[in-house]
């Protein structure tokens, strides 16, 4: 997904659930993602979507820790799917052990940063500061 879309998609959906965008961050070499930072009345999470347009959140983002913590958040979830018809990848399968034959789309993974970055799981594949 396109920056600019993801970010309008962003603000759309965090405004209908009062939710305070804080700051944006485009996908890059390094990490291959985008990212939102939103405040909710709770806490503080981090929206991302994949150039190939995966979408997940976390509880942790930082451009040099290469960790990301991922975490449901249904109310985002909810209305991402009822506008844009786009459904997030649960914690349970971004935690899945990473395999070639995953129903995600991986055509944009190359088999050397496989054989190279040996991922554990499917959201170390999709969300990565692989350079």
């Amino acid at each position: 997904m396109e920056f600019v879309n993801f970010k309008k998609a962003v603000y759309k959906i965090a405004s209908q659930l009062n939710y305070e965008v804080q700051c944006f961050e485009a996908a890059g070499v390094t990490p291959n993602f985008h990212v939102a930072k939103i405040s909710l009345p709770e806490n503080e999470i981090y929206i991302l979507c994949s150039i190939d347009g995966n979408w997940a959140y976390s509880n942790h983002f930082n451009t040099n820790d290469c960790h990301l913590n991922f975490i449901e958040c249904d109310p985002f979830s909810y209305l991402l799917n009822s506008y844009l018809n786009i459904s997030p990848l649960s914690v349970d399968q971004l935690n899945l052990p990473f395999n070639k034959q995953s129903t995600i789309d991986l055509s944009n993974v190359s088999e050397s940063d496989i054989s190279y970055w040996s991922p554990k799981t499917l959201g170390d594949t999709l969300f990565n500061w692989w350079d």
